[in-house]
């Protein structure tokens, strides 16, 4: 019986890659070489058309129809697919090599430094892992209070409203707010002193395991607070992938943190819809 099962759930799992695999050309078939190559392209990396159409901002009809009719891709649409998925839109327009090109190489040198500074295989510091997260959430929440404000004003609400000094309030304390969550999470998540003094580890900061967690947790901590709520969070991410944080102290954190936040949210929108209304009556 368990085999049979089994080798069912195997017949299950080859029938769910034979759905989604994009549909074989038949040698009838008269494509341009862009085409034959953009087909073969998702044979090999088992795209479906689906998923292409969505990159393409395609419907999967539409998609369909440049196999059918066998017509060229065009230019915009070889470089939206190397974009999203590093295939060069020259090989797929011309055939020319190399097939697959790096992204990377298109970012200008400061994105480049920024990719390289925080790549997985530098030596991970509190500068990287809590210093810089924590300017970069520092910068989101102000933004966003700034944009607030100005579109208020806009829309003609007093710098002298409630709803106003509430935005400058957020935006003027949230350096203050994290460095707050940073200590909070120092001392319910402790890390004990380095003890050997003589080891060459002591000349560095402690990477301990402990170490290492805490950092990995305050880090997936402000990359969640400026996720939104309809997006996977980085966190489930890391738990999947097995790094070591505190996902409860996470989520917690983050619910009481994003909570009066929301709320500023709520009643900025709510002012933005009355002046809104008041000024279509206005205009009548």
């Amino acid at each position: 019986m368990l085999l049979n099962l089994n080798l069912l759930f195997q017949t299950l799992d080859v029938n769910k890659k034979l759905c989604f695999m994009p549909r074989p050309l038949t040698p009838q078939s008269k494509l341009d070489e862009s085409t034959a190559r953009l087909s073969q392209f998702l044979a090999e990396n088992e795209i479906s058309r689906t998923e292409i159409a969505d990159a393409l901002g395609m419907s999967v009809s539409g998609l369909n129809s440049i196999f059918h009719r066998g017509v060229k891709l065009s230019g915009v649409q070889a470089k939206a697919i190397e974009q999203e998925y590093g295939i060069s839109a020259n090989w797929l327009l011309r055939g020319e090599e190399p097939k697959m090109v790096n992204l990377q190489d298109k970012l200008d040198l400061g994105d480049r430094w920024l990719l390289k500074i925080y790549s997985k295989d530098s030596e991970p510091t509190e500068l990287k892992m809590v210093t810089l997260p924590k300017a970069l959430a520092t910068e989101f929440f102000q933004s966003s209070a700034m944009g607030w404000m100005a579109t208020l004003f806009m829309r003609g609400v007093s710098p002298h409203e409630k709803i106003f000094e509430q935005l400058r309030d957020w935006h003027n304390d949230i350096p203050k707010k994290l460095s707050d969550e940073w200590k909070t999470l120092q001392k319910e998540l402790p890390v004990e002193p380095v003890q050997d003094k003589i080891s060459i580890a002591s000349a560095f900061p402690n990477q301990s395991p402990k170490q290492l967690r805490q950092w990995q947790t305050i880090r997936y901590f402000l990359m969640d607070l400026t996720t939104p709520d309809e997006q996977p969070l980085p966190s489930s991410e890391a738990q999947r992938l097995g790094i070591d944080i505190d996902l409860s102290w996470i989520r917690t954190r983050r619910e009481m943190f994003l909570k009066p936040w929301k709320e500023l949210l709520f009643s900025a929108k709510q002012k933005y819809e009355e002046k809104k209304e008041d000024n279509s009556l206005d205009e009548i």
